[in-house]
């Protein structure tokens, strides 16, 4: 028996089913209830999610709501958004677009996101990214758009590698 050395190329992907991550009317000063963004594995190898994104602009100008405004997290729709962040679990949107972003500091979410098993179902290869947005008390009301960046990375990169 002859054996054949294969080689199969690594693909990392992700599909984000939601276009748009609307926060709602929210009071100054105030906090948006949890939104859930999910998160398909549309590739070959276990991932984990880099997070970046940019300030929020007031249509039609005249504000800015910072980026640090935004707060992610693993788990939870409910989390605490004065919750201190010592861990890979959660953290600040920090990152400003087109920046380089790899480490735990920068938003490096440990999702461990498990590969499609197109034969079983609830392989476990969809997750859940969850956000919360706070207004600054001084901000002036009106609506606001940003741009928040999901990419997916082999799932070494933000944490124990599992």
């Amino acid at each position: 028996i002859n054996s054949i050395a294969v080689t199969v190329g690594s693909l990392s992907a992700i599909n984000i089913p939601e276009a748009t991550i609307a926060f709602g009317t929210v009071a100054l000063g105030g906090t948006s209830s949890g939104v859930a963004i999910s998160i398909e594995n549309m590739g070959n190898q276990e991932l984990d999610l880099l997070i970046q994104g940019t300030d929020m602009l007031r249509t039609g100008g005249g504000g800015t709501i910072p980026k640090e405004q935004q707060k992610w997290h693993n788990s939870s729709a409910t989390f605490d958004y004065d919750l201190a962040f010592p861990d890979t679990g959660h953290g600040n949107i920090l990152v400003g677009s087109g920046a380089a972003f790899t480490s735990k500091s920068t938003g490096c979410a440990d999702r461990n996101i498990a590969v499609r098993n197109a034969h079983a179902s609830g392989s476990g290869s969809d997750e859940f990214l969850y956000l919360k947005l706070r207004i600054p008390s001084n901000q002036t009301a009106g609506s606001y758009t940003g741009t928040n960046t999901l990419a997916s990375t082999a799932s070494t990169t933000c944490g124990d590698g599992e």
